[in-house]
């Protein structure tokens, strides 16, 4: 009987995993099917149609990117980072630079590296504003898709200087936003990580829009809509709290 709470829990356990690679493996299909849809649209406008469907199930794509960088994924470390890796493959990012700016997001929750609702004394309210609405327009999303391609082809000691640099504004308290912030959590080893994913989710991509035919236009019309969803959706959870690491979730 004193085996029983313990054989309970790794059934729990075990069906967890199940079921996190059955979404996972439904989310990839869904994935296909409304790109592979939004690109066989006779006209390209047509392809908004498939938008919200999209935007829905993608944000599940990302709890799913949540659950793995807590290693919730799957109790296997190794399959829990695949996980991780193909859901942000879906989602158009490197996990490693994801996970590392969502564990730091955790640190500088409400502090001024992420007191995105308020103006500080030496900021200007215009530029701020600006900075804002660009962010929840999209802008966080295409950040994430944009600094996971640069950074994958920074040379070694571009990305050294500026992991040193970032590194030494944080010993500051310095750091004007979380991912400039989040480069002082950085190492060489994740720099090469991210390389690897990138490279290797490139393939993904030119493998499955080549098999299945994806259009440009079909390809940035969800992309589009997704960005402005999700990005929207953020900061929302945060927007006047306490300015407290804590208090602030």
């Amino acid at each position: 009987m004193a085996d029983t709470p313990v054989t309970e829990a790794h059934a729990r356990e075990r069906r967890r995993d199940g079921e996190n690679l059955a979404i996972l493996g439904a989310q990839t299909l869904a994935w296909a099917a409304c790109l592979w849809s939004a690109s066989q649209a006779p006209q390209p406008w047509l392809s908004v149609v498939v938008a919200l469907p999209f935007c829905l199930f993608m944000q599940g794509v990302f709890s799913m990117m949540h659950e793995s960088f807590h290693g919730h994924g799957h109790r296997h470390a190794r399959v829990n980072y695949l996980m991780g890796w193909w859901a942000t493959t879906l989602f158009g990012a490197s996990t490693t630079l994801i996970r590392i700016n969502h564990m730091g997001h955790h640190v500088r929750n409400r502090t001024r590296a992420e007191r995105v609702d308020l103006v500080e004394p030496d900021e200007s309210r215009l530029v701020k504003t600006a900075a804002y609405y660009l962010a929840v327009f999209g802008g966080i999303w295409l950040a994430a898709f944009v600094g996971s391609v640069l950074l994958a082809l920074l040379p070694a000691a571009v990305a050294r200087r500026l992991i040193a640099s970032q590194s030494a504004d944080a010993r500051r308290g310095d750091g004007a936003n979380t991912y400039a912030a989040a480069f002082a959590d950085f190492t060489l080893a994740d720099m090469r990580r991210m390389r690897r994913e990138v490279a290797a989710s490139a393939l993904v991509w030119l493998a499955v829009a080549w098999v299945l035919g994806f259009t440009w236009y079909g390809v940035l019309t969800l992309y589009a809509a997704f960005a402005l969803s999700w990005s929207s959706l953020q900061w929302i959870y945060h927007v006047r709290t306490p300015l407290d690491v804590v208090e602030g979730a």
